[in-house]
């Protein structure tokens, strides 16, 4: 019988603490704090620059995989507390518009298909028509 195994990928948005609005500059700053700490390479950056997502080692048990998530939330948690910020695990903000969100500069997300994407402005053209 095989041996199988199993690994968890966990997406977190980066908060300010006080409007719970997403930080721009809150993954990359809580990215490098976690990277300088014990997680290393466990933590990378997502597609847009307020989000991270913690990686799991090589998991062969349910509970080894669950005391894994469990320390990767409380490592990254205080990652983000050390930058002044707070961490969400959820698909979207209730009310950061995604369109005015800035892209991570990254090869693989440059090439995905976004209205006037960029790595230096947010993710639409909306953005400019309601500052402007």
């Amino acid at each position: 019988m095989p041996e199988y195994t199993l690994g968890v990928e966990e997406e977190y948005q980066i908060l300010d603490p006080e409007t719970r609005a997403l930080l721009a500059r809150g993954g990359r700053a809580v990215q490098e704090r976690a990277q300088r700490s014990t997680m290393g390479d466990e933590v990378v950056p997502e597609l847009m620059t307020a989000q991270i997502e913690a990686v799991s080692p090589v998991c062969r048990t349910l509970a080894e995989v669950r005391a894994e998530v469990l320390r990767l939330r409380r490592e990254v948690n205080v990652a983000a507390a050390k930058e002044g910020a707070r961490i969400a695990a959820a698909s979207t903000h209730p009310f950061s518009d995604w369109r005015d969100q800035r892209i991570t500069p990254k090869e693989r997300y440059k090439s995905l298909r976004w209205p006037s994407a960029s790595t230096s402005t947010s993710a639409s053209p909306t953005a400019k028509r309601r500052s402007g």
